[in-house]
């Protein structure tokens, strides 16, 4: 459905992108590079990723999370967002990812270079599983504060491990899956513990600042890029791949050093991930 998107005078075709939850051989997904160092590695400083989604608790039935000190229990739920690390040599650590369990919480885990963890996670009382579009952000500062808003309303809160957490620029690794965030999968395909999201997913934003300080209402209309804005990613422009093939998806941040494109990248056969016509802005 064509639509104009709010606040820039211009008739777009608003679209998500639908994942499904297949996740293997490095198909189902967005891969967006972060080294070379690119503008969306982000961690060195507070961030801020946000994004609309909508998915259903039948469709992500297997994944559960744990949460808190000490804790990495995000990689079992059905990864959302994915910038977690598997080095071929040294520790890992400085890393971090989102997913959501099968009774519908988020799940929002971080590790820093000295290896402490901690993982997030939103009450049982608030799914985002119940089919509807919701509005999911996650915040991190440099002091080790995590946090997670869903639809302007803060559901998760707490004092994790600090210091810098972005990619290590250079750091030898045997996984070409490694230097990327990843929307949509388990980046490195590690097996059926470790599933994948399905559900679509709709405006990825990724900002070098905390976007919400207080609750408020939930974005009423797309994100249109600021100069906080490190990678936007409206998803309009996605193509089906052919199996096993890519595409590409345009990064609009107008950040210094960008853009910094996503790769979409199709399972085996075809099926995944997709193009839709729904989005949070359709009228009902």
């Amino acid at each position: 459905m064509a639509v104009v998107a709010a606040g820039t005078g211009c008739r777009v075709v608003d679209r998500s992108i639908e994942f499904g939850g297949t996740g293997t051989d490095r198909g189902d997904r967005v891969e967006i590079p972060v080294d070379p160092p690119t503008p969306v590695d982000v961690g060195s400083t507070d961030f801020t990723i946000e994004w609309w989604m909508r998915g259903r608790a039948a469709d992500n039935a297997q994944g559960y999370v744990t949460c808190g000190a000490g804790v990495y229990g995000w990689i079992t739920g059905h990864t959302i967002v994915d910038r977690d690390r598997w080095p071929l040599s040294g520790a890992d650590g400085r890393d971090f990812g989102v997913s959501v369990g099968a009774d519908g919480r988020l799940a929002f885990g971080v590790e820093n270079a000295s290896g402490q963890r901690r993982t997030v996670c939103t009450d049982a009382s608030v799914s985002v599983l119940d089919g509807q579009w919701h509005h999911v952000a996650v915040q991190r500062s440099t002091s080790g504060t995590m946090q997670i808003f869903v639809d302007g309303v803060s559901r998760a809160s707490a004092s994790g491990p600090a210091g810098d957490i972005s990619y290590p620029d250079g750091f030898p690794t045997a996984r070409p899956t490694d230097p990327y965030l990843v929307i949509g999968a388990e980046k490195h395909d590690a097996g059926p513990d470790y599933p994948s999201f399905r559900g679509k997913v709709d405006g990825v934003r990724i900002s070098n600042v905390l976007r919400y300080t207080s609750d408020g209402p939930r974005p009423a209309r797309r994100f249109a890029p600021d100069a906080n804005t490190v990678g936007l990613y409206q998803l309009d422009d996605v193509k089906q791949p052919s199996p096993g093939g890519t595409t590409v998806t345009r990064d609009s941040s107008r950040a210094s050093g960008s853009p910094t494109n996503g790769v979409v990248r199709g399972s085996s056969d075809g099926a995944w991930p997709r193009p839709s016509a729904d989005n949070p802005f359709a009228p009902s």
